[in-house]
């Protein structure tokens, strides 16, 4: 196992060693018996043999799964009480909207919140600036997010309204709106690295919403502190964090952050 989190390691960047031990070996085992091979070591020698594999395997390990408005109170809460709370700061700093949706599989979380504030300005869009970043590890998925495009499957939780709003569709497949897209910039980052604190399109931090769902709870204790300070800093006072529903923090970043919604998860970094 050592020898092949190095032989991802070094073709693809992506630290697996900061992933729980049981997800790594779990995923492996998948990808080895899609493979049709019996152990380890031949696993290993086809890592060595097929640079294209560590990218399939890092695709399974990230576990990128998502639906838009994913935990339906979620949003809600953060439509009825997180961003009016953070449009009034805005407007009254004279400054722009900054979201990050940190793991963010094919988009549907970033999108969802870029719905959410289309819908909260209104006819006040033309004049805000609004910038809505998605990261995640795996660039199949990214690729997916770029594209927009999903089965009926992915709007379960969407309101026909909005589907009607900011979809087109022939009753299987859905694209979302080119304005949308416009919206939100996708871009490869891994949260466990120490070379970056923001998504590499952001340059810097500041953000006013960050939405980091069901990505801690696969990480290791250590590595999660080491995220969790990394998104801290990201947040700008007054800004908010939203995990996921079965996720917590670290002790160090806990007392530092204000929780807003414990059932819903959601924190406030004091202004």
């Amino acid at each position: 196992m050592e020898r092949i989190i190095d032989t991802v390691r070094r073709a693809s960047g992506l630290d697996l060693s900061g992933y729980c031990s049981e997800l790594v070996r779990q995923k492996v085992t998948e990808r080895r018996q899609a493979l049709g091979l019996g152990g380890l070591g031949e696993y290993l020698a086809a890592l060595e043999n097929d640079p294209a594999e560590c990218g399939r395997l890092t695709e399974v390990v990230g576990v990128n799964y998502s639906v838009f408005f994913r935990d339906p109170p979620v949003f809600e809460t953060l439509a009825h009480r997180v961003i009016p709370q953070i449009l009034d700061s805005a407007r009254l700093e004279k400054r722009e909207i900054r979201v990050w949706s940190a793991g963010c599989a094919a988009g549907e979380e970033a999108y969802s919140v870029a719905i959410l504030l289309v819908e909260a300005l209104a006819e006040d869009l033309k004049q805000s600036r609004v910038f809505i970043f998605g990261t995640d590890i795996d660039d199949s998925a990214l690729e997916r997010a770029e594209r927009g495009v999903w089965l009926r499957g992915a709007l379960e939780f969407t309101r026909l309204g909005l589907v009607d709003k900011y979809f087109e569709g022939d009753g299987e497949t859905f694209r979302i709106r080119a304005a949308l897209r416009e919206m939100v910039r996708f871009s490869r980052d891994d949260l466990m690295s120490p070379r970056t604190l923001a998504p590499p399109d952001s340059i810097f931090g500041a953000f006013d919403l960050v939405l980091c769902r069901n990505v801690l709870i696969y990480l290791k204790t250590e590595v999660k502190a080491i995220v969790c300070a990394k998104i801290l800093r990201s947040l700008r006072p007054g800004g908010f964090l939203v995990l996921g529903e079965t996720e917590d923090i670290d002790e160090g970043t806990r007392l530092r952050l204000v929780p807003v919604d414990h059932a819903c998860r959601i924190f406030r970094r004091p202004g």
